[in-house]
């Protein structure tokens, strides 16, 4: 049996680990009694005070539980079939607060509906954690099988996907959730609010040869024709073989992709700045050139066989100028 010394430190402990407990409660009480009655049944009267002891030291020490990081879906399903995951590529900030954009390869018909054989959809989901935060493009495929016979585009188009985070980014490093790689953070991304018809963004590059970040647009080569079976038309081709866009820190402005003697052929406004025009025949391509406090931007076409650089010209001043 427990010593009269044993029974008061018992008496002690207990009274502890009931601390909080409203006194005169019968529901209490009868908690109290049948704890007092397992310590004094317990054997050995050192094991019951360390028992009790660790009880209350364990209590106070355990942390909160945390609930895991979750995936917040940024918009419902665009219908159709989930067909994994996708890579993304580079990320930009939309203008809206707690949005991104990010980059994924498209074939040419996810400009069509959930209905049409060659269409695609995608959901993005975004995961904050302590050290970085991880977006997911899913990708949805039609429900209906492809026709027999039946052929689909899938040339690498680049395709915008919104992305809603589901806290601010304070700094930490995006990472695709398809891939597990880590993807940058592009700053200062401008892109056309135009181009001409079937036109679509065809590469990306990563920054290199002084450029901050650099993208590619040329023209498709088949357009989904009214409202009936998938079925590609041939556009005439315009006057350009593509148009690329580019940010470069402001002393490469006058030297980028540029011969010394290329001349200057004019002056446009562009995004409230004043513009250099520049066109060089040998190698048939003319540049916009402009200015915006520590970045500078140039637009360059490339003009097919037998097109006038003065068609060009229209073309870049006018994708030049759309851009936001």
């Amino acid at each position: 049996m427990p010593s009269a010394d044993l029974d008061e430190r018992l008496e002690r402990l207990l009274r502890t680990v009931q601390d909080g407990v409203t006194a005169g409660d019968p529901a209490a009480v009868a908690r109290r009694g049948r704890r007092r009655r397992l310590a004094r049944g317990t054997v050995g009267g050192g094991a019951v005070a360390a028992l009790l002891a660790a009880v209350v030291v364990v209590a106070a020490l355990l942390p909160e539980r945390v609930p895991r990081p979750t995936a917040v879906a940024t918009g419902p399903a665009p219908g159709g079939v989930p067909d994994g995951a996708v890579p993304w590529f580079e990320a930009h900030l939309s203008g809206n607060p707690g949005e991104l954009v990010v980059s994924v390869t498209a074939p040419v018909a996810t400009r069509s509906r959930p209905s049409d054989p060659c269409w695609e959809g995608y959901q993005p989901q975004a995961r904050a954690e302590a050290d970085r935060m991880v977006v997911t493009v899913r990708r949805f495929r039609p429900r209906a099988p492809v026709p027999e016979g039946h052929l689909c585009t899938t040339v690498g188009l680049l395709r915008n996907v919104t992305v809603r985070l589901p806290e601010d980014l304070r700094g930490r490093p995006l990472v695709d959730g398809a891939t597990g790689q880590r993807r940058p953070l592009v700053e200062r991304l401008l892109t056309p609010g135009w181009l001409p018809e079937n036109w679509m963004p065809l590469r990306m590059y990563p920054a290199g040869k002084g450029d901050v970040w650099r993208r590619q647009y040329h023209q498709v080569g088949g357009v989904r024709a009214g409202s009936g079976p998938w079925r590609t038309v041939e556009l005439p081709p315009g006057p350009a073989e593509r148009v690329t866009v580019v940010a470069i820190p402001p002393r490469l402005l006058g030297s980028w992709n540029r011969w010394p003697d290329t001349p200057v052929v004019g002056h446009a406004q562009v995004r409230g700045s004043r513009a250099e025009i520049d066109a060089d025949p040998r190698r048939r391509i003319v540049s916009v050139r402009w200015r915006e406090g520590e970045v500078a931007y140039v637009v360059t076409g490339r003009a097919r066989q037998g097109a006038k650089l003065r068609q060009v010209q229209e073309l870049v001043v006018r994708i030049a100028q759309s851009l936001r």
